[in-house]
């Protein structure tokens, strides 16, 4: 995963999930945490980092998981802030943008990408500098929210994930700092 975030508020804040059940390795959430952490879990195999200064400034967040050898990193702004590795993740069912069942995230989202496989530290650096990327190999979907729609996330990928948008969704002018 790839997204630029302004977290709003001081509490915990999940950008996105796939929930299948709440076991060990079947329930993806990505936020913050607390205040304080951030985290990239698998549910009971959780990567968490301290977070400082992360309210009210754009953030670029990045992870990666190969499926073959159980790495994951996670990237703050280009810099890798944390690696493990962990079982397989098993996890099924809807992927929530903006939060997770019951819980919206605070703040704003921009240019969340989906991979299916893990990217390198070059390409986390390149392609978080990109907003309209060229053929990017394993992007499964790419959510720009420039598309205006009250009801459609549209995916910009070409793959034709498209989402439902649930709630409040107010748009602004971004000033995530991407090239077009």
């Amino acid at each position: 995963f790839a997204l630029w975030s302004d977290k709003e508020g001081s509490g915990a804040d999940w950008f996105f999930g796939q929930r299948q059940t709440s076991s060990t390795g079947k329930y993806l959430h990505i936020g913050y945490n607390s205040a304080t952490s951030f985290k990239f879990a698998f549910y009971g195999q959780d990567i968490v980092v301290p977070v400082t200064d992360d309210q009210e400034t754009w953030i670029h967040w990045a992870g990666t998981y190969d499926v073959d050898t159980g790495v994951r990193v996670l990237y703050k702004n280009g810099v890798e802030v944390a690696q493990d590795t962990s079982p397989a993740f098993s996890g099924s069912g809807d992927f929530i943008i903006g939060g997770l069942t019951g819980a919206s995230y605070s703040g704003k989202l921009d240019d969340v990408r989906i991979y299916d496989k893990a990217l390198s530290a070059r390409e986390v650096l390149e392609f978080m500098s990109k907003k309209k990327p060229d053929q990017e190999e394993g992007l499964i979907g790419h959510w720009t929210f420039d598309i205006a729609s009250d009801s459609t996330a549209s995916d910009v990928s070409g793959n034709g994930k498209d989402g439902v948008i649930s709630g409040t969704v107010i748009r602004i002018n971004s000033t995530t700092p991407v090239a077009t």
